[in-house]
């Protein structure tokens, strides 16, 4: 290798200067590089790391769920391998604890130094930070990874083909029979059809229309990359499906898993919500629902959000036999960490459950004197429609609370028909608190209830407890989990409406404190689990954070009204507002009087909160309806842009308006005129920013439309791209 150790660094550098500008920002990889030196544990499942998640690129480089893409992999322990492209090192650093002899190469010097320091005290583990086209070594390999890497080949090379010729030097460090593994997202993944902006230039549709150019990174069809690897060398093949994706993955499916006719590989990711990572909430359907119809269609590989593809050069590539699919429970403390292996045995399918560390979590205790034990558990696959699945179809049928408890009412009846009455409370009704059930029902929910030809089973029974539990902590947890999943109605549920209506049904009441109690109890489980403090206050918001295309339409088509009126709107909300809180005060004062009518007072005190948050929400929707959720954020946007042009000493408005003399004369503001039109139509903002020559230089901004000096402002100067051609400097 001609390269040379930097016992600083620890890590190898070329003898020539070459590096490859790749940046998730200097700021973040900084404070990436902080948390992984001052760790003591660096390792896969270490907890201080987890704690340094503040952002999408430090989920995206600490989180515990990026080494799950290689375990249905089963590298053995010291296997040579390549890792091109590894980032700031959160595969390399599985890589190496599993005992492979890694060679990690990375082209920007930052991310190369986070990687060795992540792996720093593995022996069997070198980081080199080189170009990934020029990177030299007379090593060969038994596997050679590009993750998240061939879609940027563009970059590496400027052959007529850049793609395939990439490969063919990449197969050069392949030893004989070794295997080439590449991780990329589909062209014409689902999340993509469904809305989600494409993840290298955050624009709608970029990838299905095919708008790729040479300075933007591209991704491929399934069958595409097929063609594409064999075309390269590489004609023997073995495709793994990771949901949602291939970044964070908590399920791999295998080719098996979408021919075999026992396994509904649908149910398996109907939990797996992709997300949107340039941050829009809005989809146009329910995934979980189309994809049982995509699946029974034979598209569910082809519609897969990544690949996770094998290719060899000679001999075929075979998966460990009898293997269907992976799931992952990763954001747990890692002593609850756990992986479940579907596996095909003869004529049935067994499900498998291990933790993924060598610790035990052993009991945990809850408020309440409340303790739960955690098992791993194997158990026979059972093929059925889990109660979920009803509840996001009537959801998306019409979202009325009827529909909804109607839809979980199995579950409800399950539960009941295993539950008792333990205490006796006045009243005209039993409550809800009255009723216990079993510690081994502590799972029971809607997504582990399978209908299986009319008989109910219950499904990975992890948790449990030795004695008996509240019904009513049951009943809530699954509410707040159930309500979250998928993509929620236009009108948000509430908690106690949905109880309510499901209660009656079986002549118990529930009241607000109630439930309080409970969330409260499920906020401490959650906390005891994850690791991770959650409050009640966080279980009240029943929605996953996804929103319908159509709800925003309904926002942005609503009737525009004059300040006047809005100010007018404004006092009488504010009057009702007042109204109703003296009636809660009157309400109260005669709870403390007459306890006799303690339990009508709790529920008339219940619903005029409901209606105050009524109030306040319809008055937070019309506010905007009245400033639609698109202009509301442009409005932001546009003060935040020239704040940032301002400070930036590269516009000149006496200079614009000298040499725009159309603006001049129409009497615009020269910043407002060159942020909204200015910029993309090519004028320059001052002497020194040249706008025609940056969008002519650089294609994403102009696929982004973003203006010019803004981008250069916000990325682009960090990302070393100039304000102006260097003839004119």
């Amino acid at each position: 290798m001609n390269y040379r150790w930097d016992d600083q660094l620890h890590l190898f550098k070329p003898e020539r200067a070459s590096e490859f500008t790749y940046s998730d920002g200097i700021e973040v990889e900084q404070r990436l590089l902080d948390a992984v030196t001052n760790a003591v544990d660096r390792s896969t499942f270490s907890p201080e790391l987890v704690k340094s998640i503040a952002d999408w690129p430090s989920e995206y480089h600490l989180s515990r769920r990026r080494h799950c893409l290689l375990r249905p992999l089963s590298i053995p322990s010291g296997s040579r391998v390549l890792e091109l492209g590894c980032g700031c090192g959160a595969i390399t650093r599985y890589l190496g604890e599993i005992g492979a002899q890694v060679m990690a190469v990375e082209g920007s010097l930052m991310r190369a130094r986070i990687a060795a320091q992540r792996s720093r005290e593995l022996p069997n583990v070198r980081v080199v930070v080189d170009d990934l086209l020029h990177f030299e070594t007379d090593e060969q390999f038994d596997y050679v990874l590009l993750i998240g890497v061939l879609e940027y080949a563009a970059r590496f090379s400027n052959s007529e083909d850049p793609f395939a010729s990439y490969l063919q030097v990449v197969m050069r460090s392949l030893a004989p029979g070794g295997k080439l593994v590449v991780a990329i997202e589909n062209q014409l993944g689902l999340k993509y059809l469904n809305g989600c902006t494409e993840d290298h230039v955050g624009t709608r549709f970029f990838g299905v229309q095919d708008l790729y150019t040479s300075d933007t990174a591209r991704t491929f069809g399934r069958r595409e990359l097929k063609s594409l690897l064999s075309s390269a060398g590489l004609p023997n093949t073995l495709f793994y499906y990771p949901f949602p994706d291939y970044k964070l993955p908590s399920v791999v499916l295998l080719e098996a898993a979408l021919s075999d006719a026992d396994f509904n590989a649908a149910e398996v990711i109907a939990h797996t919500q992709a997300r949107d990572y340039n941050g829009s909430p809005y989809r146009s359907f329910d995934e979980a629902l189309a994809v049982d119809v995509i699946h029974r269609n034979g598209l569910l590989g082809d519609l897969s959000n990544s690949f996770l593809v094998v290719a060899t050069k000679d001999g075929e590539v075979m998966a460990t036999p009898a293997e269907l699919a992976f799931s992952w429970s990763a954001d747990r403390i890692p002593e609850l960490c756990t992986q479940t292996t579907f596996v095909r045995n003869g004529s049935g399918i067994e499900v498998h459950k291990q933790v993924l560390t060598a610790s035990s979590a052993g009991e945990i205790s809850l408020p309440g004197n409340v303790r739960i034990r955690h098992k791993t558990r194997g158990a026979d696959y059972v093929q059925g429609s889990q109660i979920l699945a009803r509840l996001k179809k009537a959801r998306a049928r019409s979202g009325e609370v009827g529909a909804i408890t109607e839809a979980l009412r199995p579950w409800m009846a399950y539960l009941m028909l295993h539950a008792h009455r333990a205490t006796t409370t006045s009243g005209s009704l039993p409550k809800l608190e009255d009723y216990r059930i079993a510690g081994k029902f502590l799972d029971c929910m809607p997504s582990n209830l399978l209908d299986a030809g009319g008989k109910l089973i219950a499904i990975d029974v992890e948790w449990d407890s030795d004695r008996d539990l509240p019904l009513g902590w049951i009943v809530t947890r699954g509410l707040i989990w159930s309500l979250m999943s998928g993509l929620p109605r236009a009108s948000r549920f509430d908690l106690i409406e949905v109880a309510t209506v499901m209660c009656r049904d079986y002549n118990l009441s529930v009241g607000g404190s109630d439930l309080q109690r409970w969330m409260e109890l499920e906020a401490a489980f959650q906390t005891a689990v994850t690791g991770k403090l959650w409050k009640a206050a966080d279980l009240r918001h029943l929605s996953g954070g996804m929103r319908s295309f159509s709800e925003a339409v309904e926002w942005l088509s609503a009737p525009e009204t004059s300040q006047e009126q809005e100010q007018d709107e404004v006092s009488g909300l504010r009057s009702e507002l007042a109204g109703r809180e003296l009636q809660i005060h009157a309400l109260n004062k005669r709870l403390a009087s007459y306890e006799v009518e303690l339990e009508r007072g709790n529920a008339a005190r219940d619903g005029l909160r409901r209606e105050i948050a009524a109030i306040k929400s319809r008055r937070s929707g019309k506010l905007a309806a009245r400033l639609s959720p698109q202009a509301w954020r442009e409005q932001r946007q546009l003060k935040q842009d020239e704040k940032l042009a301002s400070e930036s000493g590269l516009f000149d408005g006496d200079w614009y308006l000298a040499h725009n003399p159309d603006v001049a004369a129409n009497g615009q503001d020269p910043l407002t005129h060159y942020l909204q039109h200015g910029g993309l139509e090519g004028r320059d903002p001052g002497p020194d920013f040249d706008s025609q020559w940056y969008l002519d230089q650089n294609a994403d901004v102009v696929a982004r439309g973003m203006n010019p000096l803004i981008h250069y402002l916000r990325f682009g100067k960090k990302e070393g791209r100039r304000a102006k051609s260097s003839e004119k400097l």
